[in-house]
């Protein structure tokens, strides 16, 4: 099913042109890198994404303002794990609305958002996927007019279908 394969790439896509006129518009524009450390409750399992490639995870989207506190913020990661000739890859997708409880960003604008994932796990011989939903609570900090950090907790809930049981992901968010 290479299809499946393409349908994330067109989300994507879709996402960004969506946001297209509204990140003319507003002028402000986000494109970060996070990292995380995670805990999957179903499996026990901790996890650390990390910026690069390889057997590392990579989050990287531009955030376009709606609103000087509401904003739209496309993300999406890829996993590669090789070895003893099985690859292992892994993507995912989200889409937040997020809520800024202050509007500048020239000072902490603390912030809750809101939204839909898509998973899509490709073992080699076959891929599946998930959809699910993720909140997020944090803090974007200023660091100076163009850089920023990020601080935030998130929680993940995949949904249970043919391929996949539901599971519950927490994580620790570290961005810049």
């Amino acid at each position: 099913m290479r299809w499946v394969r393409v349908v994330p790439f067109l989300a994507a896509g879709l996402v960004i042109a969506s946001v297209d006129d509204a990140l003319a518009q507003k002028g402000v524009t986000e494109l970060g890198v996070d990292m995380a450390f995670s805990y999957e409750t179903e499996s026990e399992l901790f996890g650390i994404m990390l910026p690069g490639g390889g057997s590392a995870e990579s989050i990287v989207g531009p955030q376009g303002a709606l609103s000087d506190a509401v904003s739209l913020e496309p993300a999406t990661s890829f996993n590669l794990l090789s070895g003893d000739s099985e690859t292992l890859t892994v993507w995912a997708f989200a889409l937040k609305l997020q809520y800024h409880f202050n509007a500048d960003p020239g000072r902490a604008r603390p912030y809750l958002g809101i939204g839909p994932t898509f998973t899509l796990v490709d073992l080699g011989g076959g891929s599946s996927s998930q959809f699910g939903l993720t909140g997020e609570f944090g803090v974007k900090l200023p660091i100076n007019e163009h850089v920023g950090a990020r601080l935030a907790a998130s929680y993940t809930r995949g949904f249970e279908n043919d391929d996949f049981g539901s599971r519950n992901i927490l994580a620790a968010v570290f961005g810049i």
